[in-house]
């Protein structure tokens, strides 16, 4: 994480793990790097509450949803990878929906400087097209 963040590349933190989101937070205050210049990325329903605090603090946080053929043997694969991702994705399958309903991803977007994303596309992943 630490190698990725002072690259200067715009990258994304895919993780749902407390420590490691403390971690980065922690690196990037230290190393004075910008919240502009990284985005969180999480699977979508997992840890709605965390999404939400880290939205409030300034922070973007891209939600992936896996769909298509082949998203059954994907989240397979992510539970097989570690037995108590299981635990993990149950528990947070049964939180209430209050925080997820509240949150509020206006302040998050798509740099215009990351490949592949045009200012169009930014806006409709930051939910703010017209």
């Amino acid at each position: 994480m630490q190698k990725l963040l002072k690259s200067g590349i715009y990258h994304g933190i895919a993780t749902h793990d407390d420590k490691m989101i403390a971690a980065t937070r922690e690196f990037a205050a230290r190393e004075n790097i910008s919240k502009e210049s990284f985005e969180f990325q999480m699977l979508y329903g997992i840890r709605r509450d965390l999404q939400l605090k880290l939205v409030r603090d300034g922070f973007k946080v891209r939600t992936y949803v896996p769909y298509g053929e082949f998203w059954y043997p994907y989240f397979m694969r992510r539970l097989a990878e570690r037995p108590a991702n299981v635990w993990f994705v149950l528990k947070n399958l049964l939180k209430g929906w209050s925080s997820y309903q509240t949150l509020n991803f206006s302040n998050c977007s798509a740099p215009e400087s990351q490949p592949g994303h045009s200012n169009e596309q930014a806006s409709r992943l930051a939910g703010t097209d017209n």
